[in-house]
Formats: C-alpha cells, structure tokens, sequence
C-alpha cells in the first residue's frame, strides 16, 4: 500500500529534487527502501517457488513468469539450473515490469473502455473482431497483429488521454 501511494506523490511532485531524490537519509527515502526490498523479497520467493516446482517435473504454466525463465534460460544457457542467477536478475525485471507501467496502462485500459462505453457501435465492433479473431479461445502475441480495429482504438485512446501528456524538465546548470 504505501508503495501504491509513495510513487504517484513522488511522480507528480512539483518540484525536480522530491521526484529524483531516492538517496538522500530521509524517512521517505528508508520507507521506500524498505517497502523495495520486501516487494523484492515477495518477488524472489516466488520465483524460488517456481524453480523448485520446475525441478520438480511440475508442468509449466503459461504465464509471464515462465516464460521469462525459457527466454532467459535460453540466452544464457549457464543460467539454467542456477536457482540464485535465475532470481536475482528475474526478480529484477519483474519488479520492474510490475510498478514501471502501473501509472500508464491502468488509466489507458480506463479511457478506452469509458470511450467504448459512450459509443456501444465502436464497442460492438471491438466486440466482434475479437470474437472474429480468437474463435473463443484464449489470446496469443500473434493475435495481436490481427485485432487492426482494437488497437486503433487503443490508439485513439492514447491520442486523446495520452499517459505522460506533459514531462516537467528542470536545467540544472546553465546552458550556451
């Protein structure tokens, strides 16, 4: 929870130093630190999880987490088997991929589905290609290219409520 409140504060402070000081010896600063390592405990113990289910003859599941293991086992095949390799630079990455886009993709998704709400024609086409596309199964990345209409929509939405409208920048020094 204070992660969920601590990084919008943060972000959308309106001055340079509390957006970018992470280093200072502030309380702030050995909350979030803190509130860090625990989301990266959970993280790395999950992968462990994971690792030893896999060791285990456990069938792989298909989420995001598996497949970052195949992928990553697979451009560097001395990582397979290292349950310490695996999860410092897996746990790593997906920290990153959990909070990195949580500010941008959440308000998007919102947008569009408020637009397709107040026009039901666009969300019956959405509707239909997705249904035209996927045939009642479950999506894959090569679905993607095909659902043209969804991701004008997306892209419409992105358009007209873009995530990052507006980047503050502030000079440090002077400049010639």
């Amino acid at each position: 929870e204070y992660l969920l409140e601590e990084l919008p504060r943060r972000a959308y402070a309106p001055d340079w130093e509390t957006q970018n000081d992470f280093e200072s010896d502030t309380l702030d600063n050995r909350e979030m630190a803190e509130m860090s390592w625990q989301v990266r405990d959970v993280i790395r113990t999950v992968i462990r999880k994971r690792l030893e289910d896999i060791d285990a003859g456990a069938k792989p599941r298909a989420d995001l987490l598996q497949k970052m293991i195949e992928v990553y086992t697979e451009d560097y095949p001395e990582a397979a088997g290292n349950v310490e390799m695996l999860t410092a630079e897996l746990g790593d990455n997906l920290v990153e991929i959990m909070f990195a886009g949580y500010n941008t993709a959440v308000p998007t998704t919102c947008h569009a589905f408020f637009f397709l709400a107040h026009f039901p024609e666009m969300a019956q086409r959405v509707k239909d290609e997705v249904d035209s596309v996927l045939q009642g199964r479950h999506p894959t990345a090569e679905d993607i290219k095909n659902l043209k209409f969804c991701e004008r929509v997306f892209m419409e939405t992105l358009r007209l409520c873009p995530p990052a409208s507006l980047i503050a920048r502030q000079t440090t020094r002077d400049l010639e």
